[in-house]
This record gives C-alpha cells, structure tokens and sequence, in this order.
C-alpha cells in the first residue's frame, strides 16, 4: 500500500511540473478567436523583418525629434546621449546577466576610456547613466555599450553611438 501511495505521489508531482513547463502563455492572458490569429501574423511579420535585415537588428536607431536620437539593440534600449555643461551623459536601460555590462570610448582605434557598469540584473531593465568629460571626444569618436558572454568572453550585444552626430 505505501509503494502505491508513493508512485501516486510521484506521478502527480512529475504531472503538474509536466503541465506547468507547458504554459504556452507564460502568465499573459489568454487571447481567442481573431486576436490569436493577429499575434501570430504580427509574430511572422517581425520574424520576416529581422530575417531580412540582421544588421539593422541589431543596431535599431529611432528618431525621436529632428536632434535627439535613441539606439536599442536585445540588451540595450532607450539610450540617449545628451550634453550637459561641459560632460556627456548617455543613459539608458539594460537587460544583462547580473546587471554588468562594459563600455568604452573609442576614437581612430585609440580606446579613450573603458568601464564596467552595474545595473539592475536581467530579466529586470536595469536603468543607467553614465558621464564623461566632453573633452574626450575628438573627431570620429564612438561609445560603445556590451557585455561580455559567460560561456567565452566575446564582447556580446555591441551597440555603437557615433558621439560626434550627437554632439553638434
């Protein structure tokens, strides 16, 4: 009796794990009839545009007014480079692994200043800002924002700003 009493216990426990891995909606509400159906085109439609363009996925650029730009990428979104007296601040928000992502001022080649930010950690947005002396900027300079992979230690998700497009 108490080895049937343990396989029933068994079972139902492999069970309800079985049915909670496969919640298709992950918590989000249930849609029917022709909202179903709008999702799944709105899906295939964004599937089909980022397999067309890669590379405009990964560096997506939007407009906000005729000066203020703001880049975005998977890990990186509503990043803006203002100027404020005599420093530059970009900010921002970033979805990583615990929170850590580098960046770094490049000019010709030359790295002007690099450093690890600590944020909120992922699958939170952590929000940034970070400054520098507008000094640095010379001609051609970029702020590039990444983070490096735990498997291998490749820069991962690099978003590059041209500063000198921003800072007229």
């Amino acid at each position: 009796m108490k080895k049937y009493l343990f396989l029933l216990v068994i079972f139902a426990v492999i069970t309800m794990l079985a049915a909670c891995g496969s919640d298709e909606n992950n918590g989000k509400e249930e849609t029917t009839g022709n909202d179903t159906n709008k999702n799944q085109e709105e899906q295939k439609e964004v599937v089909e545009d980022s397999e067309q363009n890669p590379e405009e996925d990964q560096n997506k650029q939007e407009e906000n007014s005729e000066e203020q730009k703001i880049y975005e990428n998977d890990s990186f979104k509503d990043v803006e480079v203002n100027k404020s007296g005599d420093k530059v601040v970009v900010t921002g928000k970033a979805r990583v692994f615990e929170g850590v992502f580098n960046y770094s001022i490049i000019s010709d080649g030359e790295v002007l200043k690099k450093d690890t930010y600590q944020t909120d950690g992922a699958p939170a947005w952590g929000e940034f800002e970070i400054s520098f002396d507008k000094e640095l900027i010379k001609e051609k300079t970029t702020f590039k924002l990444f983070f490096l992979s735990a498997k291998n230690g490749t820069k991962t998700d690099v978003l590059e700003i041209p500063l000198n497009e921003n800072l007229k």
